[in-house]
């Protein structure tokens, strides 16, 4: 199964006071593009710039996921440290259904979805960043990203004969 993995995108990012909203729509064109060779597209966080992302900013990411979906395309994204997580997760049931799969504010569990191909299943699981504050909730006693991650990891079955693919923005060590 091929992929198409994007990181950090940080639409609506001004440099020197200077928008960089049309290089970064072309950029995402040609993303466009190289997604026409792959299975399926992981955005793996920082989606905006700031967690209050301009209107031009979410039209651009719009845009982008349209595009993508056009090309029969399912795509996987999470929430960075940039993003609000309820943000990237508005909408999220009516989107799955479209083939947009976000990530949820952390509610204690990772989930699976799975795609096939002729090797069989591909299990992906969504992690947005995760604060070791946001764990706290649900698992008591965690004080440091590498505690967060592993009570999130935790909640994901044993192994399966499916490959697996997490697919995350996280600080894990350090």
């Amino acid at each position: 199964m091929r992929f198409l993995h994007l990181s950090d995108l940080h639409v609506g990012r001004r440099l020197s006071g200077l928008s960089l909203l049309e290089d970064q729509r072309a950029v995402l064109g040609q993303a466009v593009e190289m997604a026409g060779d792959c299975d399926a597209v992981l955005l793996a966080g920082d989606l905006y710039d700031k967690p209050q992302p301009s209107a031009e900013a979410i039209r651009v990411m719009s845009d982008f996921l349209v595009s993508l979906r056009r090309l029969g395309k399912p795509v996987f994204a999470v929430s960075g440290n940039h993003d609000a997580p309820e943000q990237v997760a508005y909408c999220r049931e009516l989107l799955g259904e479209c083939g947009v799969f976000l990530s949820p504010v952390f509610d204690g569990a990772l989930r699976r979805h799975v795609l096939r191909d002729a090797y069989g299943a591909v299990e992906v699981y969504l992690m947005p960043f995760l604060r070791p504050s946001a764990v706290r909730p649900f698992f008591g006693e965690v004080r440091t990203f590498e505690d967060a991650v592993r009570a999130a990891l935790s909640t994901v079955a044993p192994a399966s004969d499916a490959r697996r693919v997490l697919v995350a923005h996280q600080y894990v060590r350090g």
